[in-house]
C-alpha cells in the first residue's frame, strides 16, 4: 500500500525538470562568489575588531600598573567605545559586500 502512495507522489512531482539556472539566470556560481566576498569581509572584520579588543586589555593593565583602578577604567571605557566603533565601521562595510550588485544583476 505505501508503495502506491509514493508511486502516485513520485508521477505527481515530476513535471518538467527544474534546474538552478531556472530560478537564477546566472547560476550558483555567481551566488558562492558573492557569499565568500562576503564572508572575507566578515572575517576580516572580525579580525580587526579582535586586534581592538586586545589593544583595549593592554592599555586597560598598563593603566592599572600606572594610574590604579581608577586609570584602568577610564582605559577600558575609551577603549570599549573604540571597539564598538570599529565593529560597527566594519558591519557596515560587510552590509555594502553583502549588497553589491552580482554581475550577473549588473
Amino acid at each position: 500500500m505505501r508503495c502506491w502512495w509514493l508511486g502516485l507522489v513520485v508521477l505527481v512531482g515530476c513535471g518538467e525538470p527544474r534546474t538552478a539556472g531556472d530560478v537564477d539566470p546566472c547560476g550558483p556560481e555567481d551566488d558562492v562568489e558573492q557569499a565568500a566576498r562576503t564572508a572575507g569581509e566578515a572575517v576580516k572584520t572580525g579580525g580587526t575588531t579582535a586586534w581592538e579588543g586586545l589593544k583595549t586589555a593592554g592599555k586597560t593593565v598598563g593603566g592599572f600598573v600606572e594610574g590604579g583602578s581608577a586609570e584602568a577604567r577610564e582605559e577600558w571605557a575609551e577603549g570599549k567605545a573604540r571597539t564598538r566603533e570599529t565593529a560597527a565601521e566594519g558591519a557596515e562595510e560587510t552590509r555594502e559586500v553583502a549588497r553589491e550588485p552580482t554581475p550577473c544583476d549588473r
